[in-house]
């Protein structure tokens, strides 16, 4: 009997012990599985997020891939819009002006701020009577003073580079001019828009023309006031008593051209700025990518 009860004993403890050690393997178990959620939640957040990095890469390249073409497309009217202006502009003038900038990049000359048409922005509906009053004078070049404008001109002759008109701004006074008051008569200067740094300039081209209504307001204004008249079809009576009209063709305008030029040349500054942008993100996205964990 005392042997019975020594082996019940001995079987009690060693239940209690197993069972003992049952629980902590339990508990070690808890532990294992609570850390493999926490791993396996872990993996999902992590796939998640290289799964976001992959698609926001993967749209970002195609911006990218959008924002080249449209900036080639935008190069490409630019280079068409500025061979149809080079066309539309007597060759003489055309070499002269293209020499001028060339002379000012390769001997760092400063001071040269371009020619009328460059610095000129008006609405379109007087591209023509803006076109045909200034004449072969939307291409003078406005430079600070005439010593810059004879340090090209030695230049120019040098290298026989055609011809340019310069307009020295401490030389140039634009005319005083009284102008009408009617309704049927605007001033054309007021109707441009340009750098006040640019005054004296454009006065002496623009000052002394006006925009009339029509014909027989121009005959008159032109007689009364000794103006040059315009119509914003571009029919000119002169304070000579000169008239010149018919027919312009307004496809090859070039203040229309030269608005292509300008505002291509804003969107494709705007395009590579974008464009930047969104290289620069994918270098960030790149980062994270190589450097999550």
């Amino acid at each position: 009997e005392n042997l019975l009860k020594d082996e019940i004993g001995k079987l009690e403890r060693d239940l209690a012990a197993q069972t003992e050690h049952v629980k902590v393997r339990e508990a070690e178990i808890t532990a294992l599985e609570a850390q493999i959620s926490g791993y396996r939640m872990g993996f999902n957040r992590h796939k998640a997020k290289r799964d976001e990095l992959h698609d926001k890469r993967k749209s970002l390249w195609g911006t990218e891939s959008e924002l080249n073409a449209e900036i080639e497309r935008l190069k490409a009217e630019v280079v068409k819009a500025e061979k149809a202006l080079d066309h539309a502009t007597p060759g003489d003038i055309r070499r002269g002006i293209s020499c001028v900038r060339r002379i000012c990049r390769d001997y760092n000359i400063s001071g040269v701020y371009g020619s009328i048409i460059e610095l000129l922005e008006c609405d379109e509906n007087l591209f023509t009577a803006v076109e045909v009053t200034a004449g072969n004078s939307l291409f003078h070049v406005v430079v600070e003073n005439d010593e810059i404008s004879t340090q090209v001109i030695r230049h120019l002759n040098a290298e026989k580079g055609g011809r340019v008109t310069f307009i020295p701004l401490n030389r140039v006074k634009a005319p005083h001019v009284t102008y009408p008051k009617s309704s049927d008569v605007i001033p054309l200067l007021k109707k441009l828009k340009y750098s006040s740094n640019y005054d004296q300039a454009f006065g002496q081209v623009f000052a002394r023309t006006v925009i009339c209504r029509d014909l027989d307001v121009a005959t008159r204004v032109a007689r009364s006031d000794g103006l040059d008249c315009i119509t914003v079809e571009g029919d000119q009576v002169s304070k000579k008593g000169g008239m010149t009209g018919g027919f312009y063709d307004k496809r090859r305008s070039k203040l229309k051209l030269m608005n292509v030029i300008r505002q291509n040349a804003m969107a494709i500054t705007a395009k590579e700025n974008e464009l930047q942008n969104v290289r620069s993100e994918l270098q960030n996205i790149l980062y994270m990518s190589s450097h999550s964990t």
